[in-house]
């Protein structure tokens, strides 16, 4: 498990209506903000109104939210509890002023990532009071703060004394000297660093996966006990969602479903793909999972495979899941279209198998796959697109 899915299952600890506070308490924060009050005041304040120091979770939500604020280019770094009880590394990032903007305040993408250390309450918050910042990275502001600092706490910020020492006498740089042997959870790292991370925090439960797909507008989810295959699917249901579509009505791992079609195919299990998906006249749509496709042991791999190899038209690790809600996009958008799924025309052949092989077996295949690809990012061809559009395609 990679550093970013690691700190969030750890986050994932905080149930729903702590994730809910967190979002109460940021909307407070602005509010209180726009009254007048210090940013610092102002987070004082929220955690105080909301028992931080006893509510268990809330701090590592509130500063979840507070990172997610998209639309400030600038944060401020604050060790921001009265449990904050020695000069550490957290002193270092709160107080020092590498970019001109002030101690403290970063570039978003090069803002510190909290945790910094076992049992770590600092946050990272918008500094919404900056108007047209200009930062301008200092090359010796480091060395500078930590030689203007008494030797014990210089030494406390850098580790040690002989680590104070490498960095004003070697110049080695505090990051290097921090992050070595230190455990990938509180490593060194920064908010553009992650910032590819899913926006919902990923489940540490079964239960709690399948609560949180109900959260995303899905009516039923019965993931059985494959919180692996239940965190991927609902990755690949947040992006559809944040763009303003809905999900399937049902998810469910079933693999009785796949097994009568693999004898009906005469083929095994991990022959056929990870999900299909099955739409009743009624309007009713279902994905159905097969837990014995090998796309599930590594996603990221088999896309790139699959995309290396022409078959998929993208590399995304969220692609197979993606592919499929192409499909339920498509049988909403016309239906009659979806159940037909004639073959494309000798002259749309040439433009569908641009994105990949699996595009040009039929209408509805070239339409799963254009859908995928869009919501994976890549700039498609205006022909491409022109004929998508044609067959009632949405841009995601």
């Amino acid at each position: 498990m990679d550093r970013r899915h690691r700190y969030l299952a750890i986050l994932a600890q905080s149930d729903a209506s702590v994730q809910q506070a967190a979002g109460q308490a940021f909307r407070r924060l602005l509010e209180l903000i726009r009254q007048g009050n210090a940013p610092r005041t102002a987070i004082d304040q929220i955690l105080r109104e909301f028992n931080a120091d006893t509510v268990s979770g809330f701090r590592e939500a509130f500063s979840a939210v507070l990172e997610s604020s998209l639309g400030e280019k600038t944060l401020k770094a604050w060790p921001v509890s009265s449990k904050h009880p020695k000069t550490d590394i957290c002193d270092y990032h709160a107080k020092v002023d590498l970019y001109g903007l002030g101690p403290g305040v970063y570039p978003k993408a090069e803002a510190p990532k909290p945790p910094f250390h076992p049992h770590c309450f600092c946050v990272a918050a918008p500094r919404i009071d900056l108007i047209n910042p200009k930062p301008r990275f200092n090359p010796n502001a480091e060395r500078t703060f930590l030689a203007t600092l008494p030797a014990k706490e210089a030494a406390q910020v850098a580790g040690s004394f002989e680590k104070r020492r490498r960095i004003l006498e070697d110049k080695e740089s505090l990051e290097g000297i921090y992050n070595a042997g230190k455990d990938e959870l509180y490593q060194w790292k920064k908010i553009g660093d992650i910032e590819a991370m899913p926006a919902f925090i990923r489940s540490s439960t079964v239960q709690q996966a399948e609560r949180e797909a109900l959260r995303l507008g899905v009516k039923s989810a019965d993931y059985q006990q494959r919180l692996d295959i239940a965190n991927i699917v609902n990755d690949a249901l947040n992006v559809l969602v944040q763009r303003g579509l809905s999900p399937p009505d049902h998810l469910k791992i079933d693999d009785r479903i796949f097994v009568k079609w693999a004898h009906v195919m005469g083929v095994s299990l991990d022959d056929l793909p990870a999900a299909f998906t099955f739409n009743r006249k009624t309007g009713k749509t279902w994905i159905y999972l097969n837990p014995q496709a090998p796309y599930w042991m590594n996603p990221a791999a088999e896309a790139q495979q699959q995309h290396q190899i022409g078959q998929w038209s993208s590399d995304h690790p969220d692609h197979a899941i993606w592919h499929e809600l192409g499909h339920l996009i498509f049988f909403r958008q016309s239906s009659t279209l979806h159940w037909l799924n004639p073959p494309l025309a000798q002259s749309e052949i040439p433009i569908a198998a641009k994105i990949g092989r699996q595009a040009k077996e039929s209408v509805r295949e070239f339409m799963a796959e254009t859908f995928a690809a869009l919501l994976a990012g890549r700039s498609l061809p205006a022909d491409i697109l022109s004929l998508y559009q044609q067959y009632g395609g949405i841009i995601p």
